[in-house]
């Protein structure tokens, strides 16, 4: 550790500032509770760190997973740059193992640091600046699946994934507590069922997004199945979104009630989270008017990527 806070030193005056250095060199982790998945695939982890080498540091595990998951922005580019999933069924599976080999380093990454004795400040600061940047191009390869383009729903979903990770590191700057679980769901499952998600549109193919519900039972063989017609008109994609921001929303309200609860001054408290909603309100904008829309609109993986790069930047000031 003292190792670390020397290296931490040499910053001083630069990306880092002082006052962030002293409260960095002072900085004990301490997480939330294990999610049910966490608790099944615990040794698992403890068994993939096992196998690594004593020589390999942890934070190449961290960046080992985070690689992976520029590989699937980068496929996103290659073969589907405007997001309306026109990617051949392969790369949905390479994503799929891409998030795998993500979230299985960045649950072992923490338990090679305490095997070999090398658990820094500066080592957990790399490791959720990464997942920071992670988030959004985990967001990108949801968007491509679900074929979502540059529209309003791309958005949604980069929201979705960007607000929870902010608030979770506010939350922790004041209660020293890092959660990424809400009772029994945390990141873990959101991650797996990623997962899950690129692995059914690989057989399926894309278009079982674009489907609407009423379709998708015709489809299935279950058409007799009675629904009304407002429910069987919406598109599955649509929905998939909603169900899906249901898990991030209650774990954003939870980080906000956490800290009002716990802290003595929590107008000062919301300040901190002004950059966050000043980003958002960029990504809107750029997303909705002229001229930036037209170019979003027809390369939106380099703007989404910009926009990853700023909510990390943030983040890493917050943490």
């Amino acid at each position: 550790r003292a190792a670390a806070a020397g290296r931490c030193g040499t910053m001083s005056g630069g990306y880092i500032p002082r006052k962030g250095l002293d409260a960095l060199n002072n900085y004990k982790y301490k997480s939330g509770e294990y999610s049910w998945l966490d608790n099944r695939l615990n040794n698992f982890w403890f068994w993939c760190a096992e196998q690594l080498p004593r020589w390999m540091a942890p934070n190449v595990v961290t960046m080992i997973g985070t690689t992976h998951l520029f590989v699937i922005a980068v496929l996103a580019q290659l073969f589907d740059p405007t997001l309306e999933g026109k990617s051949p069924s392969w790369v949905f599976l390479v994503n799929a193992w891409c998030l795998f080999v993500y979230q299985t380093m960045d649950a072992a990454d923490g338990k090679q640091a305490r095997r070999t004795g090398s658990s820094s400040p500066l080592g957990q600061l790399f490791d959720h600046g990464c997942d920071s940047l992670g988030t959004t191009f985990i967001a990108i390869g949801l968007c491509s699946l679900l074929g979502l383009g540059g529209h309003w729903q791309t958005v949604s979903v980069l929201a979705t994934v960007q607000i929870p990770f902010y608030l979770c590191q506010w939350e922790e700057n004041h209660v020293h507590v890092l959660r990424a679980q809400v009772g029994n769901f945390g990141v873990t499952e959101g991650q797996y069922l990623s997962i899950v998600l690129n692995i059914a549109t690989a057989v399926f193919g894309s278009h079982i997004w674009k489907r609407t519900i009423a379709g998708t039972l015709a489809a299935l063989g279950m058409g007799a199945v009675p629904v009304p017609s407002l429910v069987g008109d919406l598109v599955v994609g649509d929905v998939s979104i909603v169900i899906g921001a249901v898990f991030p929303a209650i774990l954003a309200l939870s980080t906000v009630l956490s800290v009002a609860r716990l802290t003595t001054n929590f107008a000062r408290a919301l300040l901190l989270t002004a950059p966050l909603w000043l980003q958002q309100g960029l990504q809107i904008c750029i997303q909705r008017h002229q001229p930036a829309r037209d170019l979003y609109l027809a390369n939106p993986v380099p703007f989404i990527v910009v926009q990853g790069v700023l909510l990390s930047h943030l983040a890493n000031r917050i943490i």
